[in-house]
């Protein structure tokens, strides 16, 4: 930074890869929402800009600074850019909000003289390393003055994995619905008869959401005499697969591929159990906070920042990612009593209020970002 330049205390740019359809994106608009409110000054820089993401007006019409990066560029000289873009905002704290963006928070920040440089690890650290591989994995928490994270599993294997650098646990935020569309409208979109049993599941079609384990769940379900209707909300390289192996093993009008839908979470009236089977790749999975919040069981794998949210046998099921018995048979539990259907989703909407709205999540980011000001001496 240009010697005479002094950051604003109260000004931090954000760095992220794209803003599309997911939840790490939703948690950044969540958050920067909040901040605005609470008098920072916020501004964000994208790596992939010009692809029409999905959460980008949202952010404009919040009054929020873009710039963007071209991916196309080398390295270097997006690192150039960004020092550049970092300079003219003066802002005192560059944030990165996912593991592949942390280098260049730590590098461009240093570069530009931006005082307090943070990342982030939204993700189980096992699928980060794993698509980073171990030395970019490493390098990405070099030269950062702190590091962000959503779950305590997360914290503790890197607080060992890299003693030196101050991880701060801040769980993802959730909004409580207000009443939406009813069962009947949400189930006449989806094209399910009112009187079926639901079980729902959201996410990417890709192994490590584990969705085949679901399918053959529900399948030995079907064999024992019970019929739920399955729907499956996602798009990815494995559907076509995953119809296959449904088309064996379930009835076809009980099995629903919908595609990709934005703003998933309003159909949850049309749902009565949700279901994560997610292999060990998990942060804090946005979709059970979102189920929970709109008072639904969920039964989930205990992987990651999953008991974070769901508390075996209050709020939903916790399952081993290898165990597709016990799976099958929390589900015909929950298909099976209606009054179980009830507690356990009014003891999760109960939680998700108490403990992660989004005003504590911004109360503690707050927090965060106030220490590491004070560190630097900046206020």
């Amino acid at each position: 930074m240009a010697s005479n330049s002094v950051p604003h205390s109260n000004s931090i740019v954000f760095i992220t890869g794209q803003l599309g359809l997911g939840g790490a994106e939703k948690q950044l608009y969540l958050l920067v929402h909040g901040l605005l409110l609470a008098g920072w000054r916020v501004s964000v820089i994208t790596l992939n800009p010009g692809r029409g993401d999905y959460w980008e007006p949202s952010f404009r019409e919040s009054g929020i600074s873009f710039s963007g990066i071209p991916a196309s560029l080398p390295r270097l000289q997006r690192l150039f850019l960004l020092r550049k873009v970092l300079r003219r905002g003066q802002a005192a704290i560059v944030h990165s909000w996912t593991i592949h963006a942390n280098f260049y928070a730590a590098a461009g920040g240093r570069l530009s003289g931006t005082p307090v440089r943070l990342g982030s690890e939204r993700a189980n650290h096992h699928s980060s390393r794993q698509a980073l591989g171990p030395w970019c994995y490493a390098l990405s928490l070099w030269g950062l003055d702190g590091l962000v994270v959503n779950s305590e599993p997360a914290a503790t294997f890197l607080r060992g994995f890299r003693p030196r650098l101050p991880v701060s646990v801040v769980p993802n935020a959730v909004v409580i619905p207000d009443a939406g569309k009813t069962k009947e409208q949400c189930r006449a979109r989806l094209g399910i008869p009112i009187q079926a049993c639901v079980v729902g599941a959201i996410g990417s079609l890709v192994p490590r959401k584990n969705f085949s384990a679901l399918i053959a769940a529900v399948g030995s379900l079907v064999r024992g005499g019970i019929a739920p209707t399955l729907v499956i909300i996602g798009e990815g390289p494995l559907r076509r697969d995953l119809e296959n192996q449904a088309a064996l093993d379930l009835p076809k009008n009980q099995v629903f591929f919908t595609g990709a839908i934005p703003n998933a979470e309003e159909l949850y009236p049309a749902l009565d159990v949700v279901c994560m089977p997610s292999l060990d790749q998990e942060g804090m999975p946005n979709v059970l906070m979102e189920a929970a919040a709109a008072g639904l069981p969920v039964v989930a794998t205990q992987v990651g920042g999953t008991p974070e949210v769901v508390e075996d046998g209050i709020t939903g099921f916790l399952v081993s990612p290898d165990d597709i018995h016990t799976l099958a048979d929390r589900l015909r539990k929950l298909l099976t009593d209606a009054g179980l259907r009830h507690r356990m989703g009014k003891e999760g909407k109960e939680k998700m209020q108490r403990q992660f709205s989004v005003e504590r999540m911004v109360d503690r980011m707050n927090a965060v970002y106030q220490s590491a000001l004070r560190h630097k001496d900046i206020v």
